[in-house]
């Protein structure tokens, strides 16, 4: 190992879900834009509810309101 090298870690712990990988596409986000060409999404997400929602509001408000940042489990 140099001595001048740079140890990172993955910055997350614990479980997180990835809906929007490259796997799916490349680019994995429709664009080559801004660094999106191979990024990931992580989210926490409700494991007890089937639908694993990123959010801690109803299914209706979220579709016709959207939901806040505080909203969100992550």
């Amino acid at each position: 190992m140099q001595d001048n090298a740079v140890i990172i870690e993955f910055p997350l712990r614990g479980e997180w879900y990835s809906p929007t990988t490259p796997a799916k596409q490349v680019p994995s986000h429709g664009t080559n834009r801004m660094g999106l060409r191979y990024a990931f999404d992580f989210l926490q997400v409700n494991w007890e509810n089937k639908n694993h929602p990123f959010y801690n509001t109803s299914f209706l408000k979220y579709m016709i309101f959207g939901v806040s940042l505080n909203d969100c489990y992550c």
